[in-house]
């Protein structure tokens, strides 16, 4: 899987790593085959806070926040849904 890093402050490279190893993972579990991409943010409670104020009119900070790219149907996850994962594909990413 093809991750976008968004950090704003150092850190170790295993950290990356080990991220990295877990995306692909998930994948493998769900038995996704097609080319895959997500961005990762990695910031503060004051930086999540306005995500949220702005995108969800919650006034507060979260410790995830995930804006799916695929309308999955219902009960459906990434594994049973490969035909809306290929309408997303991105041929400047090539994921």
């Amino acid at each position: 899987m093809l991750i976008e890093w968004n950090i704003d402050y150092p850190l170790e490279q295993g950290i990356l790593d080990k991220m990295q190893d877990a995306a692909d993972l998930c994948l493998q579990c769900e038995s996704v085959s097609v080319p895959c991409s997500i961005t990762v943010c990695l910031c503060d409670d004051e930086y999540i806070a306005g995500i949220n104020k702005a995108y969800r009119d919650t006034d507060r900070s979260t410790d995830v926040l995930s804006f799916p790219s695929v309308a999955y149907p219902a009960g459906a996850t990434a594994g049973a849904s490969e035909n809306l994962l290929r309408l997303e594909y991105d041929d400047e990413t090539q994921a």
